[in-house]
């Protein structure tokens, strides 16, 4: 496999976007720029990046096939089967763009294509840790869970500082209800990258379901400082605040949410229910006080 075409991980430098001029990015370096942006789920920074590689190089394969991986989880399928079409015709035996495409077939629900994707993949490059990494989530998708967590770490064991892997390992058991060891891996992805959002959100998620509220308002608060303008962080964090009975926190996230989302109805009838549980809460203590209403 050529040189170029390798997947560069956590462990090489990266140089920012913001770093260095468009000048001196080089493909290569745009390219590994945006495929962190793409595991992360930075996906504006993801897509300019690739944008950019392919206004330097057009006969790029891997750009686009990260490119097309990137269209996928932006639902747009088309532009994604394009992506993904172009890099075959380019390097026909880049591993990649078939585990890529595999998430693809799966969202069209060509369930069989996304399984050859998987094998011709595996017969170019069978320790490619971007295709256990497909197939692994191919696993998860069809409920083939103890498979997956295989998968992820096959990953682990091809580089351990690949933050990516632990997060969808802990999604895995997390799948189990293995809550402990669920949280025990995107508490590892977050050491390894504080800047990925993902396992910040998942741990949060996992955290108000074992009751560990306080925790979980401090993994919503890490993601709410990367992506502020979430409005679902702030109503995960308002469910974290109702479990620590603090409905006044809760409330104030919730007008935050409505704030950045005005047509969402949840976020009213939330705030409204706990509207209703103060003001009774208000009028027992007014009561127990001894006052009466004139």
């Amino acid at each position: 496999m050529k040189s170029w075409i390798r997947i560069l991980w956590i462990g090489l430098i990266v140089i920012s976007v913001m770093g260095v001029s468009a000048q001196t990015q080089t493909v290569a370096e745009l390219y590994e720029v945006g495929v962190m942006a793409y595991w992360r789920t930075d996906d504006a920074i993801a897509m300019n990046s690739f944008n950019r590689a392919l206004e330097l190089d057009a006969d790029f394969a891997p750009a686009y096939a990260f490119r097309g991986a990137l269209h996928r989880a932006l639902n747009n399928l088309p532009a994604a089967n394009a992506d993904f079409t172009r890099a075959i015709e380019l390097d026909p035996q880049l591993a990649l763009t078939y585990a890529l495409r595999s998430r693809l077939n799966y969202n069209l629900n060509r369930i069989d294509d996304a399984w050859a994707d998987i094998d011709t993949a595996r017969q170019i490059a069978p320790n490619d840790p971007v295709v256990y990494m497909s197939r692994g989530m191919l696993y998860l998708l069809t409920d083939e869970v103890s498979k997956a967590i295989i998968d992820f770490s096959a990953v682990i064991n091809l580089d351990e500082n690949f933050a990516p892997a632990y997060n969808n390992r802990g999604l895995a058991h997390e799948f189990l209800f293995d809550y402990a060891s669920a949280k025990a891996d995107y508490t590892h992805a977050i050491e390894l990258d504080p800047a990925y959002i993902v396992p910040l959100i998942n741990r949060g998620t996992v955290q108000n379901i074992i009751g560990e509220f306080a925790g979980a308002v401090e993994s919503y608060t890490a993601a709410i400082v990367l992506r502020p303008t979430d409005d679902k962080l702030y109503a995960n964090r308002a469910n974290a605040y109702i479990g620590l009975r603090d409905a006044h926190a809760a409330i104030a996230d919730l007008t935050t949410a409505i704030e950045l989302a005005p047509n969402n109805g949840e976020y009213y009838f939330r705030r409204g229910r706990l509207y209703e549980a103060l003001s009774i809460l208000d009028s027992r203590r007014a009561e127990e006080l001894g006052f009466s209403a004139p």
